[in-house]
């Protein structure tokens, strides 16, 4: 779908249908736009934010906590200190500053207002699953050759092992890929989370995948355009040497055939929904930025130095 992203007026703030807002549903209503912020773009909505509701003191009440949904919903980057990069993660939470990076194995303390890593420590024994590293390390092998092949650099991953609310073991691995095109006046976000359940024998994945796309075009006019999509599949393996392949191809297939979609929607669109706004998108700005399709897959590819 696409919408106008406008910041409401200083009146819309102040007033509804003649009163006065409370404190409580300014919050509501400046968390909500916050929360809405494009990729790159959240300090400026911010600003904006704080000039329309003059009162820093009722914004800190709850920044904190919009700043962490915010950043954990989008997945953001964290460059650790020796500077590698993960994610910032629900999957990963340990506490509400604590995050798992598997790939390290390490715990890192992350801020959320400056976005940084403050600290980090080894990951005790209780927050790593043994039993399904090999699963976990074949996948992360995988995703991370297929990321190389198909995302730009400014893709990451992360992939863990878990166990669900039922005591099932499964493999979560998320891909958060962010482009920042200021100066032809877009910004974008693709994100996608895959959650593999195994079946006892390990042998087999029932597999959930959630597919999230944001971008921002703002070159004359105004449009923030999003897009999910919620897909499932069984794959199957043959331990976990294979799993590895059969994840990344497995993704590969899915993400590729939904970015196709996307394609064709975004042309139709030039002739349609962004004709009627008397324009067309930027010809700068691709349809889904931070991942490039491409239709053949090479096994051979798969490897990781």
């Amino acid at each position: 779908c696409a919408f106008a992203f406008v910041l409401p007026s200083k009146s819309f703030v102040h007033t509804k249908m003649g009163d006065e807002l409370s404190d409580q549903e300014k919050l509501e209503i400046t968390s909500r736009f916050l929360l809405s912020s494009p990729p790159g773009e959240f300090l400026d909505v911010l600003t904006d934010v704080r000039g329309l509701v003059s009162n820093d003191q009722l914004l800190n009440q709850n920044a904190l906590n919009v700043f962490k949904t915010y950043n954990v919903d989008q997945m953001i980057t964290a460059t650790l200190p020796d500077g590698k990069k993960t994610l910032v993660t629900k999957f990963g939470e340990i506490d509400g500053e604590n995050y798992l990076d598997p790939f390290t194995k390490q715990v890192f303390t992350f801020d959320h207002v400056k976005s940084s890593v403050t600290s980090v420590r080894a990951a005790t024994s209780e927050e790593i699953i043994d039993e399904l590293e090999p699963f976990r390390v074949a996948a992360e092998v995988g995703i991370v050759a297929y990321l190389k092949m198909f995302y730009d650099e400014a893709a990451s991953c992360a992939v863990y092992a878990n166990r669900n609310d039922k005591g099932e073991n499964a493999i979560v691995a998320c891909i958060s890929g962010c482009k920042l095109s200021p100066q032809n006046f877009w910004n974008g976000r693709w994100r996608s989370t895959w959650t593999m359940v195994l079946n006892d024998a390990k042998t087999e994945a029932k597999v959930t995948g959630v597919l999230k796309l944001l971008v921002h075009y703002y070159e004359d006019g105004n449009v923030q355009m999003t897009s999910s999509k919620q897909l499932s599949d069984t794959w199957t393996f043959s331990g976990s040497e294979a799993a590895g392949e059969t994840i990344a191809k497995g993704i590969w297939t899915l993400e590729n055939a939904w970015q196709a979609s996307l394609e064709t929607n975004h042309q139709q669109m030039n002739t349609s929904a962004f004709k009627a706004l008397a324009g067309k998108s930027p010809v700068t700005a691709p349809s889904s930025p931070g991942r490039s399709r491409r239709t053949s897959w090479r096994v051979s590819s798969l490897t990781v130095a």
